[in-house]
């Protein structure tokens, strides 16, 4: 019998969250403002006004609760969005605070817990997209400073 993996890039889970950014490249210092789309213990993607070249190294400033954290990132990928025309961009992690990381870690397992008591609640399982989009309408506001 053949058993055929499909290979995973992803290592750890991405978790959607939508918190105010301000990137600043290391190249030509330019700042500029976005939102996160989504978050991993690995990095972060937002959609940016133009495409950033792969590998280049950027400051991440992220607003989280009454915190900013300064997180050093290097470019993954920036891929054309066709509905807003932006880029969509995703960053690795190269250095980053250890609270940042905790508070991180405590996002995302409050997401996971509210799928599991709204599948209970509804008594089906909600599909992780769901239950995520569900728990940013209706917790954001311990999320943004």
């Amino acid at each position: 019998m053949l058993t055929y993996h499909k290979k995973e890039k992803r290592r750890f889970y991405r978790h959607p969250v939508s918190v105010p950014l301000t990137l600043r490249t290391a190249e030509n210092k330019r700042e500029g403002r976005a939102e996160s789309l989504d978050v991993s213990l690995e990095g972060l993607s937002f959609l940016w006004s133009r495409k950033l070249p792969k590998g280049e190294v950027v400051d991440v400033n992220a607003a989280v609760k009454d915190n900013l954290f300064d997180i050093k990132s290097r470019v993954a990928y920036a891929k054309e969005d066709p509905i807003t025309g932006k880029f969509r961009t995703g960053v690795c992690f190269t250095d980053y605070p250890g609270d940042f990381m905790a508070r991180l870690v405590e996002e995302m397992l409050d997401g996971l817990q509210h799928r599991k008591q709204l599948s209970r609640e509804l008594g089906r399982e909600i599909p992780e997209e769901d239950a995520a989009s569900h728990w940013l309408k209706n917790t954001q506001r311990d999320l943004l400073s």
